[in-house]
């Protein structure tokens, strides 16, 4: 009998029976694609039933009831249908806003990066084949399988700068979330001015326009000269140009608030106007509280710890991790193969990636320091703005307001006696205009001093603001719901303005 009879028969087969069986093992790991198209006309119709949606209402009431039970200043009931008033809005502008929105996708990102972090490799799985075309025509193969073992510890050293990564996220959030309070605050105080001035040059529009009319009968009886009688006219005229332009300056201030909202433009939503302001916390260290509290500062801090934890990665990573691998062969004979693998750090090192990983470090140590010295300087002006505002309002109560007042009284006892100067009444009527919006741009000026020093100096430092950690959902409603005040990082917090007592 020949040998080639008696050599076991390797037929390509077997060959074709391993990937079998190891294709589809391979495959349960993998993902299938699913598209996510843009629908910008949808997400416009969603925008516009935002108000009318009962869903996001019933959100919202719980989500007040969540922070009611934690000891958060929260208004009695959220109802738009009765005019929104300012703390109703705060709360609709932490679920809504554009930008607010876009920190908690992006926080999204760092969470999804954190979930999946400090995995270990997927193996390695090789196979060939050769057919010998001569002799006994008999096929040649082989597989390999290679496995990692993370045995440098750099898997835990990459979860670590995730989660820092993931923290610096969400004090980013919490930032744009105390900003967006203050900014709310001052939106609301400027439309509440220019909405109280335009009612108030509509009310002295009225009162030039009976002036005027005083004027024309008396020039037609010859009591008053004509060119006084034009002056009149010319007045009322450019009382109802500025009443026009207020009335606009209103209208874009509310826009801005409905923008700020996160609501449509033609919004039908009434607002409750507030020019007034709480006090800002009253703080024996405003420097300590500073660096305790503001949120700006917290984002500085965490960012430098993710770069800490950089450092620490491609310092880590320096060290080899052990690769070991096996395999089956039947070359001549079967054969079962081993084999263990350890790069040598001896040309390279990492070294690129530490010093840069140094370099940035430097840069956030260097930016935290930069946005401490720029708060220090935003503290002082906050506070020369306030008391500035308090002198000015003081003055202005105590000197201007009794001369008018007395004014207004002798004009009275004039006209009682039959007296009255037209032209003299005119002059009274400008001043009293004068000083009503000059008194309220003081008081707005005041509000939005108070609203500034609060906004540096940041929340209660034991009830800081925070996002919703599950951002990556494409549900609207989610995607722009803050978090709850269990979220232990960052929790929406009290309002920018508010005592010390307030914000708890």
């Amino acid at each position: 009998m020949p040998l080639s009879e008696l050599r076991p028969s390797r037929r390509p087969v077997a060959a074709g029976g391993v990937l079998a069986i190891l294709l589809p093992i391979a495959m349960t790991g993998c993902r299938t694609y699913e598209p996510a198209p843009l629908d910008l006309a949808g997400h416009g119709r969603r925008v516009r039933d935002r108000l009318e949606s009962l869903e996001t209402l019933a959100v919202i009431d719980g989500f007040l009831a969540e922070q009611a039970d934690a000891g958060f200043a929260v208004p009695d009931r959220f109802d738009p249908a009765d005019g929104l008033s300012l703390a109703e809005a705060e709360v609709l502008a932490l679920f809504l806003e554009p930008g607010l929105r876009l920190a908690r996708l992006e926080a999204g990102v760092t969470a999804a990066g954190l979930e999946h972090a400090g995995r270990w490799q997927d193996p390695v799985f090789g196979f060939d084949a050769e057919e010998v075309l001569s002799g006994d025509a008999s096929s040649l193969f082989g597989f390999t399988f290679e496995l990692t073992l993370p045995v440098s510890g750099r898997l835990a050293v990459e979860r670590d700068r995730a989660s820092a990564e993931h923290q610096a996220a969400m004090a980013r959030i919490a930032e744009a979330e105390w900003r967006l309070r203050a900014g709310v605050r001052r939106a609301w105080v400027r439309w509440s001015v220019a909405r109280e001035r335009a009612d108030l040059l509509a009310s002295f529009t009225e009162e030039a326009a009976r002036l005027e009319g005083v004027g024309i009968r008396l020039s037609d009886a010859g009591d008053l000269p004509r060119a006084a009688a034009r002056l009149l006219r010319v007045d009322r005229q450019q009382r109802e140009v500025e009443r026009i332009d207020a009335t606009a300056a209103a209208e874009e201030a509310r826009l801005e608030i409905l923008s700020l909202l996160g609501l449509a433009p033609e919004s039908p939503v009434p607002l409750v106007p507030a020019v007034d302001a709480p006090p800002p916390p009253l703080v024996t260290d405003p420097e300590s509280r500073l660096i305790a509290a503001n949120p700006s500062l917290a984002v500085r801090r965490a960012e430098h710890a993710a770069a800490e934890q950089r450092v620490r990665l491609e310092v880590r990573s320096q060290y080899p991790d052990l690769t070991l691998g096996t395999g089956y062969a039947n070359e001549n004979d079967d054969r079962l193969r081993l084999g263990v693998s350890l790069p040598v750090p001896v040309f390279d090192g990492n070294r690129r990636a530490i010093a840069e990983a140094e370099a940035n470090r430097d840069l956030t140590r260097a930016r935290a320091e930069a946005t401490f010295e720029q708060l220090l300087f935003d503290l002082h002006r906050a506070h020369r703005r306030r008391d500035a505002a308090a002198d000015q309002m003081a003055r202005f109560t105590e000197l201007i307001l009794p001369e008018l007042r007395e004014q207004s009284e002798e004009l009275q006892r004039l006209a009682d006696v039959g007296e009255l100067d037209v032209l003299l009444l005119l002059e009274a009527v400008n001043r009293r205009l004068d000083a009503a919006s000059t008194r309220l741009q003081l008081q707005g000026r005041a509000a939005e001093a108070a609203i500034d020093l609060a906004e540096v100096l940041g929340p209660d430092p034991t009830v800081m603001p925070g996002p919703d950690t599950d951002a990556s959902t494409t549900d609207d409603r989610r995607q722009s719901t803050p978090s709850s005040p269990s979220t232990p990082s960052a929790r929406p917090g009290s309002t920018p303005g508010s005592t010390s007592g307030a914000d708890r």
